[in-house]
């Protein structure tokens, strides 16, 4: 077996747990694809407490939001990105094709060692771009695969943010209407809950988080053999190429 080829047989299988998730952990490993959108800045769900006249418990809650905006980022950039690795790992595997093609056409009528030699060879540099092909198509699922979990872990915490802003506003609400008849005593009781909500929603969400983190470990082992893969071929395609033609 060849270097390129024992090469081919690591990259398909890291480049099959790629497309498939395999790498996703937790509750990452199921549900439908989330749109790339969610990774957009968005405003605050904190705004909510501004709205509610409550602008002074902003300071108090604000570690919440602090792993939504950690999050986001430019999803048009990460879906460009994907998709022109996609592109370039297409044509690659067009190129093979066309050369593989090429080399039976011109060799239909060779006898003896040379022509032996010569498909050997043809074979082999075929191999080696069909594997940088695959490379670059997984490179681009990768890119593709992180950016769609990022995305759902988003969308997640911001709903947890959302739903702990809501019962902060609550909680606020139903001190304030009795504020009157306790002396205010009511809301300087509310505000440690309210931060006590914030904190148990916190680790809500450190909880979302650590698959994210765990997934990405994976992926980027599999990015990593990929990025090795793709750099023995290259230099398997480059001796190749080097070698005089008596010796191909």
């Amino acid at each position: 077996m060849t270097v390129i080829d024992a090469t081919l047989n690591d990259l398909t299988a890291t480049a099959a747990a790629v497309r498939t998730g395999a790498w996703r952990v937790g509750d990452l490993t199921g549900g439908p694809p989330t749109d790339l959108a969610a990774l957009a800045p968005a405003a605050s769900p904190l705004s909510a407490l501004d709205g509610a006249g409550l602008g002074f418990l902003v300071e108090l809650v604000s570690f919440l939001d602090e792993p939504r905006q950690q999050l986001t980022g430019n999803p048009g950039a990460v879906g460009t990105g994907a998709d022109g690795l996609a592109g370039a790992g297409q044509r690659m595997s067009a190129i093979a094709d066309g050369y593989g093609q090429s080399v039976g056409q011109e060799t239909s009528e060779w006898t003896g060692a040379a022509a032996l030699a010569y498909l050997r060879t043809g074979a082999d540099l075929v191999g080696g771009i069909v594997g940088l092909g695959e490379a670059t198509l997984a490179l681009g699922a990768a890119a593709a695969g992180a950016g769609a979990a990022v995305a759902a872990v988003a969308t997640e915490v911001t709903m947890l943010v959302t739903e702990a802003i809501r019962k902060i506003i609550l909680g606020m609400d139903q001190a304030l209407a009795v504020a009157p008849a306790t002396l205010g005593l009511s809301v300087a009781d509310a505000i440690p809950r309210c931060v006590q909500v914030a904190t148990e929603y916190a680790g809500r969400i450190v909880a979302k988080l650590r698959p994210l983190l765990w997934s990405a470990e994976n992926l980027l082992q599999h990015i990593q053999s990929t990025a090795r893969a793709a750099s023995t071929l290259t230099e398997a395609i480059t001796s190749l190429a080097e070698q005089p033609p008596s010796e191909a």
